[in-house]
C-alpha cells in the first residue's frame, strides 16, 4: 500500500503525542480570490451586506504572503466567515480560520457548519460538492455478513472527515442501528485516557541523539529543510520514533484541508454509541500493535518518514488526498486500492515493509477476530480503515475465502446491485 495513504488510514491509533511547536515560515502565496470566484464555485449570490463585510477581508487575504486560510458557511438562515492571513504553519492557519468562522456562526445563530474554502493557494471543495455525484444507489463502504450465530456489518471508515459531509450514507446508520455493539481499531474516547497516553509516550519515545545518528546525511538534510519550510520544530519530532513522526505528519496533510479526527467516522459513532449505552470494543490489542510498529529497524522507519516528507512536498499532494477521499465516498474499491498501492516506483523498501504490517499482516489478525464475532450471539458493526477492506489481501476477500458471503450495501442500506 502507498505509505502515505496507509498512515492516513492508520491514524485511528493516534500514535503520536508529539507537539509540532511552530516557528514562522517564509512560504509565499500568490493566488488571488475575489467574491465572484466563490459565488461561481459554491453557487450563491452575495447580498450587499455580505459584499461589504467580506471585501476588506479578501483584500487583506490576497496581500498575505505567509500561511493563510479562509473558512465560511452560507445557508438559508445566515452566514459566517473566518480568515487567518499570517500564521506560523498552514495547519495553524486552517484551524484558526475554522475557529473564527465557528465563533461568528454561533454568534449569528447559523446552524450550518463552517468549512475551509481556501488553504494557502488551494480551493477546497465543499462537502456538498464532494457528495454531488453520490446517489442512494451508489455502492457504500459497508458489507453485511450473514453466518454463524448472527449478522455482522463491516464498514470501511475514513478516520478524518469534515462536518459538512454529514449525514453519512444511510448504510452506515443501518449497520449501526442493527448492531448491538461496535468494534473499532481503537476507541477514540480512550485517546485521552491517562494509561493510554502514557503507553503511547513510552512506546514511541526515543533519544534524540539516536534519532539523528540513525539518519543518513540525505535524510537529515531533507528533514531539516522540510521542518524549516513548514515551521515545524524538528527537535520535538526527534523525541519520538521516526515512524511516529511519519504518522503525525500524515495527519497534518488532511487537517490543513479541514478534515479533522473529531469529525471522523470512529469519533462520530463512538459518541453515538456512548450516548446510547451501546458497547464499544476494540478489534486489536492497541499496545501490541503500537509496539510492533515502533519495533521496526530505525533504518526502515527513517525511510518511511522520508517518503512521507517527499509526498507532503509534492505539488499534487492535496489533489491526491482528495482523490483518495473521493474514491472512498463513491465506494470505488478498485480506485481506493490503486491509490494506496505501494508497489509503484518511488517508495522505499522500509516504507513497504512497515506498510505491509500496518495493512496486510494486521488484516490476517483482524479477520480471525471478526470470525470469532460471527460465532457469538450478538450482532457487531466492525469499522476499520477503508484500505483494510479492499484488494486481494483485504478483509472482504479474506472472509470470502474463509467461506463467508459478504454482501455489499448501497448507500441507502439496500443490497447493492452493480450496473449492467
Amino acid at each position: 500500500m502507498n505509505p502515505k495513504k496507509v498512515l492516513v488510514q492508520f491514524t485511528a491509533l493516534l500514535v503520536v503525542a508529539t507537539p509540532l511547536w511552530p516557528s514562522l515560515s517564509g512560504q509565499a502565496y500568490g493566488e488571488t480570490f475575489d467574491l465572484a470566484y466563490f459565488e461561481e464555485r459554491i453557487g450563491f449570490t452575495a447580498t450587499d451586506e455580505q459584499r461589504e463585510q467580506i471585501a476588506p477581508v479578501l483584500k487583506k487575504f490576497n496581500k498575505s504572503r505567509t500561511h493563510r486560510a479562509l473558512a465560511a458557511t452560507i445557508s438559508s438562515n445566515g452566514w459566517a466567515f473566518g480568515a487567518q492571513i499570517k500564521a506560523a504553519t498552514q495547519l495553524q492557519a486552517s484551524l484558526s480560520a475554522l475557529h473564527s468562522c465557528n465563533q461568528q456562526r454561533q454568534k449569528n445563530g447559523v446552524a450550518a457548519q463552517c468549512e475551509l474554502l481556501v488553504a494557502g493557494d488551494d480551493y477546497i471543495p465543499t462537502g456538498a460538492q464532494l457528495r454531488a455525484n453520490v446517489t442512494d444507489a451508489s455502492p457504500s463502504m459497508v458489507w453485511r455478513i450473514d453466518g454463524g450465530a448472527n449478522t455482522l456489518y463491516l464498514g470501511g471508515s475514513f478516520h478524518l472527515m469534515k462536518q459538512t459531509l454529514y449525514p453519512l450514507p444511510k448504510a452506515f446508520d443501518h449497520a449501526f442501528t442493527n448492531s448491538s455493539r461496535i468494534a473499532l481499531e481503537t476507541n477514540p474516547i480512550l485517546a485521552t485516557d491517562p494509561a493510554r497516553t502514557q503507553s503511547i509516550a513510552q512506546l514511541s519515545a526515543i533519544d534524540p541523539k539516536e534519532f539523528k545518528s540513525s539518519q543518513t546525511k540525505a535524510q537529515r538534510r531533507a528533514f531539516k529543510k522540510f521542518a524549516r519550510a513548514e515551521g515545524i520544530d524538528r527537535n520535538a519530532l526527534q523525541t519520538s520514533q521516526p515512524v511516529a513522526g511519519a504518522i503525525n505528519l500524515s495527519l497534518v496533510g488532511y487537517m490543513t484541508l479541514g478534515f479533522l479526527p473529531d469529525a471522523g467516522l470512529e469519533a462520530h459513532f463512538a459518541r453515538r454509541a456512548s450516548e446510547q449505552g451501546k458497547p464499544i470494543i476494540e478489534v486489536e490489542d492497541f499496545s501490541a500493535v503500537l509496539a510492533r510498529i515502533v519495533s521496526f529497524p530505525l533504518e526502515d522507519q527513517h525511510e518511511m518518514l522520508a517518503d512521507t516528507i517527499q509526498e507532503l512536498q509534492s505539488v499534487d499532494h492535496d489533489k491526491h488526498l482528495l482523490m483518495l477521499f473521493d474514491a472512498w465516498l463513491a465506494g470505488n474499491s478498485e480506485a481506493l486500492y490503486k491509490l494506496g498501492d505501494a508497489s509503484a516506483p518511488g517508495y522505499s523498501d522500509g516504507s513497504r515493509k512497515i506498510s505491509e504490517y500496518i495493512i496486510d499482516e494486521r488484516n490476517q489478525t483482524m479477520a480471525q477476530t471478526i470470525k470469532s464475532y460471527l460465532a457469538e450471539d450478538q450482532s457487531t458493526f466492525v469499522m476499520v480503515g477503508a484500505l483494510h477492506l479492499v484488494g486481494e489481501t483485504g478483509l472482504v476477500a479474506l472472509l470470502r475465502n474463509a467461506g463467508y458471503t459478504p454482501v455489499r450495501l448501497a448507500n441507502n442500506g439496500d443490497v447493492w446491485v452493480a450496473a449492467q
